[in-house]
C-alpha cells in the first residue's frame, strides 16, 4: 500500500514532465495542477486506498509552481517578480485565515465531479501533446554551436559557460 501511495504522489509530476514540453504558453503550466487534482480523485473512485482530497488550494500552490518552472525555462525576468507576488498572495491569505477565520476550502464541495473534470482536461491534454512533436532547439541553444564560433580578432573559441578550462 506504502508503494501504491508513492507511486500516486509522483505520478502528478511526471505527467507534466512529459506533456508539458510538447505545448505552448500558457497550456504547458497547465498539466501538473490538473493531475495533482485528477490522480487523488481516480484513486478513490478506484478504491486504491485513501488519498487526500484536492481543493483549490492545491490547484493554487500545483499551478504556482508549474508557471514559475515555465517561467524559469523560459528565462523570464518576472520569474523573480511572480515568486515575491506568489509569497505576498500566499501570505495575505493566510493573515485573512488567521484574523477573519475564512479561509479557502480544503476538499471542493463535489470533489468526484472536479476530479473528473481535471481527468478529462488532463486527458485532453495528454492527446493533444501525443499529436504535437516537441519542438526543435535553435542552432543557437545547442553548446556545440556555440563552441565553435570564434571571435574575428582574436581567433579563439568563445567562452561557453561550465566548460572546463574557461
Amino acid at each position: 500500500m506504502a508503494l501504491l501511495t508513492a507511486v500516486l504522489g509522483i505520478l502528478p509530476l511526471t505527467f507534466h514532465r512529459l506533456v508539458s514540453p510538447r505545448l505552448a504558453g500558457f497550456f504547458s503550466t497547465l498539466p501538473f495542477p490538473l493531475a495533482a487534482v485528477a490522480i487523488p480523485a481516480l484513486a478513490v473512485a478506484l478504491y486504491a486506498g485513501v488519498a487526500p482530497q484536492a481543493g483549490p488550494k492545491t490547484i493554487l500552490i500545483a499551478w504556482f509552481a508549474a508557471t514559475l518552472v515555465w517561467m524559469w525555462n523560459c528565462e523570464s525576468r518576472a520569474t523573480t517578480a511572480f515568486l515575491g507576488a506568489g509569497f505576498v498572495l500566499a501570505t495575505a491569505l493566510e493573515l485573512i485565515a488567521h484574523f477573519t477565520g475564512v479561509a479557502l476550502p480544503t476538499a471542493f464541495p463535489n470533489s468526484t465531479i472536479v476530479g473528473c473534470a481535471c481527468l478529462g482536461g488532463a486527458l485532453f491534454l495528454a492527446v493533444w501533446a501525443l499529436f504535437h512533436p516537441l519542438p526543435v532547439r535553435s542552432w543557437a541553444n545547442r553548446r556545440e554551436a556555440i563552441a565553435r564560433l570564434q571571435s574575428p580578432f582574436t581567433g579563439d573559441a568563445l567562452q561557453v559557460a561550465g566548460e572546463p578550462g574557461h
